[in-house]
């Protein structure tokens, strides 16, 4: 009988450890996504087409103030 109660202590852990590491595994894919999405959006041709970069004033002479 403590044979059986034990063997069932074991078994219940492996399904637990094996729920687990399904877990783990699809939070890595996850994280991968979520890694390739925030590369996407750090990417310079993101960033070059903003709105709010092609609002800006596009500056081709400056002039510099000699000292007085």
């Amino acid at each position: 009988m403590f044979y059986l109660v034990e063997f069932n202590k074991i078994s219940t852990f492996g399904i637990q450890i094996d729920d687990l590491k399904s877990v783990r595994d699809k939070s890595i894919v996850e994280n991968e996504v979520w890694n390739m999405r925030i590369a996407n959006l750090k990417s310079l041709d993101v960033i070059q087409n903003q709105d709010v970069i092609n609002r800006m004033i596009n500056i081709t002479d400056i002039e510099f103030l000699e000292d007085i």
